[in-house]
């Protein structure tokens, strides 16, 4: 999950150097997606993961 937050992070950093040259708002926004839909998966995995333990 580090790793994940780690690429949202990047991103935004990436996304501030759009001050300085218009298209990195755009790679910027690119990386901030790429670590989100990261984050989407660890979480459902460690919820399906936490379903497939839980007996009844």
């Amino acid at each position: 999950m580090a790793e994940a937050i780690g690429v949202i992070l990047l991103g935004v950093g990436i996304g501030a150097l759009g001050l300085v040259q218009a298209d990195m708002y755009v790679v910027g926004l690119v990386v901030i997606t790429i670590g989100l839909v990261g984050v989407l998966v660890r979480l459902v995995y460690g919820w399906l993961d936490r379903r497939s333990t839980v007996t009844s």
